[in-house]
C-alpha cells in the first residue's frame, strides 16, 4: 500500500505555469526533514527565476488536507517523519487517518500524532475480524459451539451505527469522547 512516505510533489513557478513552460519537477517530500529545505531545493531547481512564487499543479500520496496547487502544510514534513517510524497496519492506519479527517489550522503535528495515538485501534480485514476483536476487549466470550453462528460482522456494523466509533477503509478508530459525530 503506498501511504505518506511514498508523498510527492510536482512542483512549478507561477511565471512558468502561466507562460507554458510546463517543465515538470517532482520532488519525493520524505528527503526533507523540513518546509524550509524543501523551499531550499525548489529555490536551485527554480533557480532562473529572482522571487519565484511556486506552485504544485499535480502531487501523489499527500492527504488532501494538508496540499493544494498553491499551498504545501509545513506539518506534512512531521507527519511523514512519524509515520517512518511506524510499521505495517499502524502505517496503514496512520494514512487512513490523515487522508480521511479534516483537522483544525491550530493543531500542530504533535496534536495530530496524539489524536491518531489516541483514536486507533487497529487495521482489519474485514467487519468480522473488527466485531470479534471489539466481543474480546469489551470482555465477551462466545462459546465455541455458538461461533459459528454469531455474526460478527453485523455487531461490528452496530457498534458503528452507535457512534463510538469510525472506519476509514479497513482501519478502525474510536471516536474522540468530546465529539460525538463527525
Amino acid at each position: 500500500m503506498e501511504t505518506i512516505l511514498n508523498a510527492t510533489v510536482c512542483v512549478q513557478t507561477l511565471y512558468k505555469d502561466i507562460n507554458n513552460n510546463l517543465q515538470e519537477h517532482w520532488l519525493d517530500l520524505n528527503k526533507y526533514k523540513n518546509i524550509e529545505s524543501f523551499y531550499e531545493k525548489c529555490k536551485q531547481i527554480h533557480n532562473d527565476e529572482n522571487d519565484p512564487t511556486f506552485v504544485y499543479p499535480n502531487w501523489a500520496y499527500i492527504p488532501g488536507n494538508f496540499i493544494s496547487e498553491i499551498h504545501i502544510d509545513k506539518r506534512i514534513f512531521e507527519l511523514i517523519e512519524h509515520a517512518s517510524k511506524l510499521t505495517g497496519d499502524d502505517r496503514k492506519g496512520f494514512h487512513s487517518f490523515l487522508d480521511g479527517n479534516e483537522f483544525e489550522i491550530d493543531n500542530n503535528a504533535s496534536d495530530i500524532i496524539n489524536m491518531f495515538n489516541e483514536q486507533f485501534i487497529g487495521y482489519f480485514e474485514s467487519y468480522d475480524d473488527f466485531g470479534r476483536y471489539l466481543l474480546k476487549n469489551m470482555g465477551y466470550k462466545i462459546d465455541e459451539i455458538l461461533d459459528n453462528y454469531f455474526n460478527y460482522g453485523k455487531f461490528a456494523r452496530k457498534e458503528l451505527i452507535k457512534g463510538s466509533f469510525y472506519s476509514i477503509g479497513n482501519s478502525f478508530f474510536s471516536l474522540p469522547q468530546n465529539k460525538k459525530s463527525f
